[in-house]
């Protein structure tokens, strides 16, 4: 697990999104501009935990 502060901000905002298959459908562009968000900022101890979560 990991708790740097990027993951733990974009899980915040994340898991209301993806709580299940009925929320994400709706809310896919929204989930793809958060983690391309988080990507950006490019944070090594961020980036592989965030690109396990969207793939």
């Amino acid at each position: 697990m990991n708790l740097s502060t990027n993951v733990t901000q974009f899980s915040k905002e994340d898991l209301p999104l993806t709580d299940s298959l009925s929320h994400i459908l709706p809310y896919q562009n929204r989930i793809m501009d958060l983690l391309v968000k988080y990507i950006e900022l490019e944070d090594i101890h961020s980036l592989e935990p965030l690109l396990e979560k969207g793939s």
